[in-house]
């Protein structure tokens, strides 16, 4: 459910680092966030 936040946010032509979507989307870090991405 978290990862499909970012994908949704994404979607809709908004931008943003990978820091910055990690820290809204609730992950530790960017790395956790481009782990899950990777799985995908």
């Amino acid at each position: 459910m978290r990862f499909d936040r970012p994908v949704r946010h994404l979607k809709t032509g908004a931008a943003g680092t990978w820091a910055e979507l990690a820290q809204r989307f609730g992950y530790y870090d960017q790395a956790h966030l481009a782990r899950d991405v990777a799985r995908r």
